[in-house]
C-alpha cells in the first residue's frame, strides 16, 4: 500500500519584499499547520544556486533542512527550474547551453535531496516553457525542427540525471499546453497555451525514452513522465487519459493538481470555492488512490498561478487561506475515493 500525500508549491507564498528566510518560515509554519508537504521553487532565493558561495549555500540549505525537520515538513519535489537563470535552455542546439542547463537542474536536485534530509524519492518537474520554446530560439536566430528539439530536450535531461547521480531524484518532463500564438510563446498571455514543444503525452513519453537510452541501466530509472492536470484539461484531455498514455514503469505519480483555471482544487472559474461548476477532480483522485492501493506513492501537489492572488484579495483571503481551502477539498476527495 503506497501513500497519498498532499503538497503545496511554495512559489505563490513568496513576496518580493520578503527575504528567502521569511518565505521559508511562513511556508513551513503553514505546511506544519496544514499537515502537508512542499514543492520547492528555488528562485525564491533571489539568485541561482550556482551563484551562491559555499558559505551562503551551506547556510541557506542548512537552515531549510533543519527547520523542515523541526516542523516535520517533507519536500516532495521542485519546479520552476529555469526561473531567474540566464542562458537556461532545455532545447538549445549548442551543447554548451544544454550542459549548463543540465548542471543547473542537477544543482536543484542536489539541494532538494539535502532538504529532504538526504532521502531519495524527490521529483524535479521540467516545465519551463519559455526556456524550451522554439519560437524563443527562432527569435535569437536558432531555427530547429521539433524532432531536433525533442532530442536536445532528452539530452539535457540525461545530462542532468548524470550530474545529480546519488540523489535519487526523478527528473520528469512536463507536457504543457500547445499554442501557435507567437506572443504567448515568448511570454505568458492569460487564456493562451504556453509551448510549441512537448505539448502531448506522446511527446513527453518519447523525450523520456530518448533520455533513458542515453543513460546506463540503473540511472535510466530516474527519468519518468508526470501529469499536470491544468495541461491535460487545457489540451482537451482528461488527466486519467493522460496517465493511461504513459507506458508501465515510466510514470511518476507526483501530480500537479489544480483546476483548468490554474486555481487550487475546489475553485470555479469565478473564484468561488466549491461554487457552481467547480472543476471535477474526483476521477483523477480516484485513479491515483487506486495507484496508491497498488503500492505506488502518490503526491497531489497543488500548484496555483496568477490570477489566484487576485481571487484571494477579492475574497479577503491570504494565499495560505486560499491554499488551505484547496487542501480541504482534496482531503474530501481522497477520503471519498473509490
Amino acid at each position: 500500500m503506497g501513500d497519498v500525500r498532499i503538497a503545496n508549491c511554495i512559489e505563490m507564498f513568496h513576496k518580493e519584499e520578503n527575504s528567502w528566510k521569511q518565505t521559508i518560515d511562513d511556508f513551513l509554519d503553514f505546511a506544519q499547520e496544514q499537515g502537508v508537504g512542499g514543492e520547492m521553487a528555488w528562485h525564491i532565493l533571489g539568485k541561482p544556486l550556482y551563484e551562491l558561495d559555499e558559505k551562503n549555500y551551506n547556510e541557506i540549505i542548512g537552515y531549510i533542512t533543519r527547520e523542515s525537520l523541526r516542523k516535520n515538513v517533507m519536500w516532495y519535489g521542485t519546479h520552476w527550474l529555469g526561473a531567474g537563470i540566464k542562458d537556461f535552455c532545455l532545447t538549445h542546439p549548442d551543447e554548451t547551453f544544454r550542459d549548463f542547463t543540465a548542471k543547473c537542474i542537477a544543482d536543484q536536485c542536489k539541494a532538494l535531496y539535502q532538504i529532504r534530509g538526504e532521502k531519495e524519492g524527490g521529483v524535479a518537474v521540467v516545465g519551463s516553457p519559455f526556456q524550451r520554446n522554439l519560437a524563443v530560439l527562432a527569435q535569437k536566430g536558432q531555427r530547429i525542427r521539433e524532432e531536433q528539439a525533442e532530442e536536445y530536450f532528452a539530452d539535457t535531461i540525461a545530462r542532468a540525471v548524470r550530474y545529480s547521480e546519488g540523489t535519487g531524484v526523478v527528473i520528469a518532463p512536463e507536457r504543457l499546453v500547445y499554442t501557435k500564438n507567437e506572443k504567448a510563446l515568448l511570454g505568458p498571455i492569460d487564456g493562451e497555451g504556453e509551448t510549441d514543444v512537448c505539448y502531448s503525452m506522446e511527446q513527453a513519453v518519447r523525450i523520456a525514452n530518448i533520455a533513458r537510452t542515453k543513460l546506463t541501466r540503473g540511472l535510466d530509472q530516474y527519468v519518468k513522465v508526470m501529469v499536470d492536470v491544468k495541461a491535460a484539461t487545457g489540451s482537451e484531455e482528461s488527466p486519467v487519459d493522460a496517465y493511461n498514455q504513459i507506458p508501465e514503469g515510466l510514470a511518476t505519480y507526483h501530480c500537479h493538481i489544480q483546476g483548468g483555471n490554474k486555481f487550487p482544487p475546489g475553485y470555479n472559474d469565478h473564484g468561488q470555492f466549491e461554487g457552481p461548476r467547480s472543476y471535477n477532480l474526483s476521477p483523477t483522485v480516484n485513479f491515483l488512490a487506486k495507484k496508491a492501493a497498488d503500492g505506488e506513492d502518490v503526491t497531489l501537489s497543488i500548484e496555483a498561478f496568477k490570477p489566484f492572488d487576485e481571487v484571494c484579495q477579492k475574497n479577503e483571503l491570504t494565499i495560505g487561506q486560499g491554499f488551505a481551502q484547496g487542501n480541504e477539498h482534496l482531503r474530501k476527495l481522497i477520503k471519498n475515493a473509490k
